[in-house]
């Protein structure tokens, strides 16, 4: 059997894998039972483990952002973090001879949607950028440049700010990512890119959090002097 015939093969043995686990949760506990005995089956007699079923519930999507002989700007990786955590994914940045590339992995297809949601939301940015810059006085193209990064910069926090109430990945998701991503790119540790799925509740809960500290303020010590270091607002 030819490589590509093999490949193929465990293909369709993963895509039965994942319906004979789907079945193993029915309530009947006969189907559940000899879905589960299938799966087993179909694992053993391709070599699979079930971090390969993981893994196959997620794929990949790279989006070239800039050539190799020019470095991107900071606000590209920090609008490619916030548009993954909106659609459930993970990014990371890779430059390479081929360019410089945003690397969406979630589950199938939302990768696609992650890159399509960036390219719409840079336009935006840039086009609100220029007109932001447009406004400013003439102190020189450094000072400009200055002010740009940091209006990118605070307008992708904004953003950020808006899709925390849904943004992050459910627990499914979640191992078919990590099972993807020690599969194919086992130099990357992920555990920083990734956020967990929360609640109305849970959101409410830190929305509170934030509300409450923002209403302390730290102060440095002056001398050896005790005093006290927070006060509310």
């Amino acid at each position: 059997m030819s490589m590509e015939s093999n490949s193929f093969s465990r293909e369709r043995a993963l895509e039965k894998i994942k319906k004979c686990l789907a079945l193993a949760e029915s309530p009947n506990p006969n189907e559940a039972e000899s879905a589960l005995r299938q799966a087993r089956k179909l694992m053993e007699k391709y070599q699979l483990e079930m971090s390969d079923v993981d893994s196959s519930r997620a794929d990949e999507y790279v989006h070239q952002v800039g050539k190799a002989t020019r470095q991107s700007a900071q606000w590209v990786r920090m609008l490619g973090v916030v548009v993954a955590e909106s659609m459930g994914c993970i990014c990371f940045f890779r430059s390479g001879t081929k360019g410089q590339a945003l690397i969406f992995i979630g589950s199938v297809g939302s990768g696609e949607l992650a890159a399509y949601a960036y390219d719409v939301l840079s336009r935006q940015l840039l086009s609100m950028k220029k007109h932001y810059l447009e406004s400013l006085p003439n102190h020189g193209k450094a000072y400009k440049r200055k002010m740009g990064t940091l209006y990118s910069e605070g307008w992708i926090a904004g953003i950020g700010k808006r899709v925390q109430q849904f943004a992050g990945m459910d627990e499914q998701t979640d191992k078919a990512v990590t099972a993807f991503c020690e599969k194919h790119y086992p130099d990357v540790s992920i555990s920083d890119f990734k956020r967990r799925k929360v609640s109305s509740d849970e959101y409410e809960a830190s929305l509170a959090g934030q509300d409450d500290g923002g209403k302390v303020f730290l102060h440095r010590p002056m001398g050896r002097e005790e005093q006290a270091l927070l006060d509310l607002q």
